[in-house]
This record gives C-alpha cells, sequence and structure tokens, in this order.
C-alpha cells in the first residue's frame, strides 16, 4: 500500500493516526490527527520536534516499532499552542523497508482520557491487507476474463477470414465474366457493387475483430506525446477535409513519456475516425493537450461538434454503436490501448453539440 492510499483509508476513522518513516519523518496524517496536533502542516515534520519528550525516548520508540508488526504503546507529550497534551501512542511496523523505501510505522495517537485500544492498530494493518489481497484477485480475475474473451475473439476471426476471402475472390471473378455480356449487365453489377460493399464492411469488422483479440504486447521508448498525435491527425486529414470537418489544434509543451508509438497513433487516430464518422455533415474536431501537474498526467482531449452521444450508451462496450456502417470497436480498442500504457479514457458529460473524450497518461517518474 502506498501512503496515499493509507490515508485515503485512514481519513475515514475518528481516530489519530500518523504514518511515520523509521527515521521519525511524518509522511502522512489523516484528518483526526490534524485536529489532535492543532495544526494543517505535520507532513515532512519529525514526531521528536512535536513533543516534549527526551529526543533518545522518542528515538527508542521508533526503533522499537521499526522492528516489530506488533502493537507497542507508549505516551508522549504533544506541544500544541504552548501546552503540553499528554497522549497515549500504539505503533507498529506496517511495511518493512528496502534500499529504497523507508519502513512505514503506523502509530495511533489518543488522548490519555480516551480508553485504549492497543489492537486497533493491528486490525487496521489486517483490514489494509485484506483490501490489498482483494485488489490482485479481482486483477486476476479481469485478466483471465480478457484472455477467454482474446481466446474466443482470435476463434471467431479464424473461422469467418477464409470463407470471406473465397466470396470475395468469387465476386471478382464473377464481375469479370459479366463484362462479357450484354443483357441485364447493369443489373448484376449493381448487386455485384451491393455485394462487394458488404464484404468490405465485414473485412473491416474482421480486422477490427482482430485488433482488439491480439495480445497488447507493448514497446514503450520515449515519446514525445505531440509527435503521436500530429502523426495520427496527418493520416486522418484528407477525410476529415473531405468530410467538411475543420481541425483545431492546441497542444501546450508535454514532456516525453513512455509509449508505444505505433499503438498509441492508432488510439488516437481511432478516435479521430470516431469524430468524423459522428459530422456526416461536416463540423469542427479540437484536439488539446496539457499537463496536470498535480495529477502527475498528461492529459489529451478530443472534441467534435457531431450528434452526440445517446443517454444510456456506453461507447466502450464491444459492437456497440449509434453509427451506420461503424464496427462498435475503434473506442474498445483505443480504451484497450490505452490502459495498457497505463492511462485511462473517459467520455466527459455531454457538451452541445458534440462529444468530448478525456486521455489521461502517467507522466514519467521525476529523478530526486
Amino acid at each position: 500500500m502506498t501512503p496515499d492510499e493509507i490515508k485515503l483509508i485512514t481519513d475515514l476513522l475518528t481516530d489519530a493516526f500518523i504514518l511515520l518513516s523509521d527515521s521519525g519523518s511524518i509522511l502522512i496524517a489523516n484528518l483526526a490527527a490534524h485536529e489532535l496536533f492543532q495544526t494543517d502542516h505535520l507532513a515532512g515534520l519529525a514526531l521528536a520536534d512535536l513533543v516534549t519528550d527526551p529526543a533518545p525516548k522518542v528515538t527508542d520508540y521508533l526503533n522499537s516499532w521499526s522492528k516489530s508488526r506488533r502493537t507497542i504503546a507508549t505516551s508522549l507529550n504533544l506541544r500544541a499552542n504552548g501546552t503540553c497534551i499528554p497522549v497515549g501512542c500504539e505503533g507498529g511496523l506496517l511495511q518493512a523497508g528496502d534500499t529504497i523505501n523507508p519502513a512505514l510505522i503506523l502509530v495511533r495517537c489518543m488522548r490519555r482520557s480516551e480508553a485504549p485500544a492497543a489492537d486497533l492498530v493491528q486490525h487496521l494493518k489486517t483490514a489494509l491487507d485484506s483490501l490489498q489481497k482483494q485488489l490482485v484477485q479481482q486483477k486476476a480475475e479481469d485478466r483471465q476474463q480478457i484472455t477467454m474473451l482474446r481466446t474466443a475473439a482470435a476463434v471467431f476471426a479464424h473461422e469467418i477470414a477464409n470463407p470471406l476471402n473465397a466470396v470475395s475472390t468469387c465476386m471478382q471473378i464473377l464481375q469479370s465474366e459479366i463484362d462479357h455480356l450484354n443483357e441485364r449487365k447493369s443489373v448484376f453489377h449493381e448487386m455485384i457493387e451491393s455485394a462487394s460493399a458488404e464484404i468490405e464492411r465485414l473485412t473491416r469488422l474482421l480486422n477490427d475483430f482482430r485488433a482488439f483479440a491480439r495480445p497488447q504486447a507493448v514497446d514503450f521508448r520515449p515519446t514525445h506525446l505531440k509527435k503521436v498525435i500530429e502523426e495520427a491527425l496527418a493520416g486522418e486529414m484528407a477525410g476529415l477535409s473531405a468530410s467538411g470537418i475543420a481541425v483545431g489544434l492546441d497542444l501546450q509543451p508535454l514532456p516525453a513519456l513512455m509509449l508505444d508509438c505505433d499503438k498509441m497513433r492508432e488510439a488516437i487516430l481511432n478516435l479521430f475516425k470516431n469524430a468524423e464518422e459522428a459530422m456526416p455533415a461536416g463540423g469542427r474536431l479540437t484536439i488539446t493537450g496539457y499537463l496536470r501537474e498535480q495529477e502527475k498526467v498528461a492529459v489529451v482531449e478530443v472534441s467534435d461538434t457531431g450528434m452526440g452521444v445517446p443517454a444510456g450508451v456506453d461507447v466502450f462496450q464491444l459492437f456497440m454503436t449509434t453509427k451506420p456502417g461503424a464496427s462498435g470497436l475503434g473506442l474498445p480498442i483505443a480504451a484497450q490501448i490505452i490502459v495498457s500504457h497505463g492511462g485511462c479514457i473517459r467520455q466527459l458529460a455531454e457538451r452541445t453539440p458534440g462529444t468530448t473524450f478525456e486521455i489521461l497518461l502517467p507522466l514519467p517518474p521525476q529523478d530526486s
């Protein structure tokens, strides 16, 4: 568990909890701890600086807490507005440290008048462990379901690929033979063109299905997202222009991200194609890129002025589409690729007219 996840959980509790490194530095404090210590700024401070007890006493208990997962109780005197507040502290090792990360010590603090609960920290640690196991199990089940779906998709694609190719070949031969006939040639040509159009549609669906079923082996390399977006836009610009769609591009400076350039280009291109299909009578496509430094993500927004998405429709569900002739796989494929990069995509609240999709991609870790 990360300190941020621990804070989210402890903020739900009424008791004061602080998370310490093995050196005694406060990493996080829950809301009740800020109230007990009567300050809004605890993270980064040392426990020894907040108490009137001798430093060796604090050090001894830090050493004891860092060596045992069992709760060890003591009493300390907190400095608060020029007075001392006697409190009981129950601490224990939550997570062992290593050469990179410090040990995590969880300490519950309570006024002396409060009833002791020596096992509460242990119960909390047990709850955290249980939650972590549930998350791991859920991820394993999700992976298993995705594997089964990909297998079914691969089998389905294989079963229809050969017959589809055979039908396409027969249609080409038939058209060649009919060219030698005179009577009713136009009728036959119309029928062949209609059948060929359906074959082309099924072929696109098959190719999209194969792309979704194919395992995502991602080749991460430092890549500038602006370059990926511009390349995807260049590949679709002819179609956008032919459809009467104007394009607005506003990309703020973005750092290089760890991306698979080809796959991310495919994901963004699918969003552009989706926007084009949503604006058959023309419109405007707007692509915006910027940073959210507090969330440590790069953001890409793709907006169109098209028909919008009907209420209750999940556009990321397989084969879900509101556009004639579309496969309903473009957006699920885009989402699959983005998730494989540790990111996420979502449809923002409807803006009239049109639709906006937001992509969030993690920024690379900063060198310390």
